[in-house]
């Protein structure tokens, strides 16, 4: 049948109640608490691993549409009206906040049936010390690759780097709504709810391995600039250890404490780096 073809592409089962479909590693269904007859356990800490491969596309095609294609026609608009504004620092931070939330939104819409799940994962003590201990795991060593590279070594600070330290001197409140909280909350959402929960379905038996590979990948791309004509391509190649570290962290905190874990210690990363440009 065509439920049956569906369950077998998705890995899905589909409630005996309501008829929704959700993933078989769930004891319960998410929408009405049934009881799952097709239940399968798996050895995974967070229940979001499985997260079925529809929900995964529709982050990644929202993450794309919010992040490149919105930008770019907003982009068009301002150039035929005003070309100026596209220099303005604060334009730019209002278009990151605007997408931001009406990704909330989105994402928010996408995963409502996981919304218990969610929450009850913030609410787990061992998960917050899961990401308190990431989190300064991730601040120590950054700032360690930091000194080793940029102060004795004196490599150049990578583009992205710079465009962060820029926008938070020049915006520092609505930078830390956007730098420091919604930056981060978003980026768990896609790199590690969407692209570890696609990197799961590659493979049954090394679907984790992939899942920390394409999103550790994904986040380092992400992050680099090897385009325009003052990119210094140093500079760009000797960011990547330190986002290497820093995605893989926030990988084992997601793997460990669940989306709770991994949004606090990215929280805390990026708080003290806005700190310290703010002092400096």
């Amino acid at each position: 049948s065509f439920k049956n073809i569906v369950s077998h592409i998705f890995k899905r089962t589909f409630c005996k109640k309501c008829n929704f479909a959700f993933d078989q590693h769930l004891k319960t269904c998410p929408k009405c608490n049934e009881e799952n007859d097709d239940f399968i356990e798996k050895r995974c800490r967070n229940p979001l691993f499985f997260l079925d491969l529809l929900r995964c596309l529709s982050i990644l095609f929202g993450w794309m549409i919010l992040m490149y294609i919105v930008p770019f026609i907003v982009s068009l608009i301002v150039q035929a009206i005003n070309p100026e504004l596209l220099k303005s620092i604060n334009l730019s931070l209002g278009l990151n906040l605007a997408v931001y939330i009406v990704g909330f939104i989105s994402f928010g819409w996408i995963l409502r049936n996981y919304k218990k799940i969610i929450f009850k994962d913030f609410c787990k003590v061992r998960n917050l010390i899961v990401g308190l201990i990431a989190g300064i795991l991730l601040i120590g060593l950054s700032q360690l690759i930091s000194f080793l590279m940029y102060d004795l070594g004196g490599l150049p600070t990578n583009s992205n780097q710079i465009v962060v330290e820029d926008t938070v001197k020049n915006s520092a409140v609505l930078s830390f709504f956007v730098v420091v909280i919604c930056g981060p909350i978003f980026e768990e959402l896609v790199f590690r709810v969407g692209l570890m929960g696609l990197g799961m379905k590659f493979s049954e038996k090394y679907g984790k391995v992939w899942a920390y590979v394409i999103s550790i990948f994904v986040f380092i791309f992400i992050h680099l600039n090897f385009m325009g004509e003052d990119i210094d391509l140093v500079a760009e190649f000797a960011a990547i250890p330190s986002y290497f570290i820093g995605a893989g962290l926030l990988c084992l905190a997601y793997d460990q404490g669940g989306l709770s874990s991994s949004i606090i210690a990215h929280i805390m990363n990026n708080l003290l780096g806005y700190i310290l440009v703010m002092v400096m």
